[in-house]
């Protein structure tokens, strides 16, 4: 595991202005990651696992061979803490300790637990819509209209229309559109409980001829929330094959391949906001997650 700002020349300074940090722009920033995200315990979307073998380690990292953090026994119920799989097969989870009572972050593998919800799909380009020249990432383009933490459902309908489609779990409703925000396709989706707006995801739908394109994206917002919150909360890179990892230009094959995840969070006032950039089978997923830090201690 490193972290990314220890590497010389992969990050590239945003450009930084005097905007204040509400939900609109947030939802900008995080809109060009795109495919997954968000750490708090216990409600980063509400979504349940449940164990179902005998026993199921939570580790470190999403590798069988990194460091056991928990194991945790048949029936014992987790949260779902990232939208996305690592890996294509490991969970981001948080859990309450059996030992100490608290709660505990970690990965655990897919074949050991059960969803206790139902799945979003996310629409992916086919290769034959392959971009040669992606267009360049536009920090001044704020998504418009600018919600905020707390929004009713009634409003988002009014401003936003009616959904692609939604999704209820486990009471929170998911609203799922497809837009246009700092120059990039994107799905997005407004989660919300209670009827109030709590929580977004954003997914890059653009497939990128040159995987290497995804990283410079990934840099590139990585930096301007630097910029504006400060450095990350947590700061990863994990690789799983090492095959290309002294190879700066070739990093796009390696997420294209699944051989290595990169993730950052950060909190700044109101927003938690997590990027995460991973791949395999030929695709590269790049996500964003925002969630209502207020929401959150509410519900704890």
């Amino acid at each position: 595991m490193a972290s990314i700002a220890g590497r010389p020349g992969i990050l590239k300074r945003a450009r930084t202005g005097r905007r204040h940090w509400p939900f609109a722009l947030a939802l900008a920033l995080a809109a060009a990651l795109l495919c997954a995200l968000g750490p708090a315990p216990s409600r980063a979307d509400g979504k349940r696992l449940q164990v179902i073998q005998d026993t199921a380690a939570v580790r470190l990292d999403p590798d069988d061979g990194s460091p056991v953090i928990e194991t945790l026994p048949r029936g014992s119920i987790l949260t779902l803490a990232s939208a996305v799989k690592l890996r294509l097969n490991w969970y981001y989870v948080y859990f309450t300790s059996l030992q100490s009572g608290n709660t505990r972050e970690g990965y655990v593998r897919d074949d050991c637990v059960r969803k206790l919800f139902s799945t979003l799909k996310v629409i992916h380009i086919s290769s034959e819509d392959e971009i040669l020249e992606p267009a360049e990432i536009d920090f001044d383009a704020s998504y418009k209209p600018g919600l905020e933490w707390g929004t009713t459902k009634r409003e988002i309908l009014r401003v936003e229309g009616k959904p692609q489609s939604l999704d209820v779990s486990e009471g929170r409703e998911v609203l799922i559109y497809q837009r246009e925000i700092m120059n990039k396709k994107c799905q997005l989706e407004y989660i919300l409980d209670d009827q109030r707006l709590v929580g977004a995801r954003l997914h890059l739908l653009e497939n990128y001829a040159d995987k290497g394109r995804y990283l410079e994206d990934y840099n590139k917002i990585r930096g301007f929330l630097t910029a504006k919150a400060g450095a990350p909360r947590s700061d990863r890179v994990i690789w799983q094959d090492h095959s290309y990892e002294k190879q700066v230009d070739c990093w796009g094959i390696a997420l294209s391949k699944g051989q290595v995840e990169f993730m950052s969070d950060w909190v700044f006032r109101d927003t938690e906001v997590r990027v995460t950039l991973g791949g395999g089978n030929d695709h590269v997923a790049l996500n964003a997650e925002l969630n209502d830090v207020k929401a959150k201690k509410t519900s704890s």
